[in-house]
């Protein structure tokens, strides 16, 4: 679970840690290039990924919690299975293990 979590908190935060670099991110330029405007609300799209890892991190500590305290807990790889084939869905990949975060080979 660390590594999940020193992973998502580096991509969750940023807006938390901005530099004056990170500004760039909400200019609005015109055709040319020139600045127009900020965009002062949040960015959302693309939310759904964000969504997927916390669902994924919520299966990974209720797992973990069940392994601390010996409790027999079932349903958590049905859940993780599902979560897996709803992200294939997203990003529209059948060869994407989500908890490997890795492309696997076709057989």
């Amino acid at each position: 679970m660390e590594d999940w979590y020193l992973t998502l908190y580096t991509l969750l935060s940023f807006a938390a840690h901005s530099k004056v670099s990170d500004l760039d991110r909400h200019v609005v330029v015109n055709e040319d290039g020139e600045p127009i405007e900020f965009q002062n609300e949040p960015v959302i799209l693309g939310q759904e990924t964000v969504w997927v890892w916390g669902i994924e991190i919520q299966l990974a500590a209720m797992q973990s919690i069940a392994v601390l305290f010996s409790l027999e807990v079932e349903g958590i790889e049905p859940l993780r299975k599902r979560l897996g084939e709803l992200a294939k869905q997203l990003k529209g990949d059948d060869d994407v293990d989500i908890r490997t975060r890795t492309e696997q080979t076709p057989s």
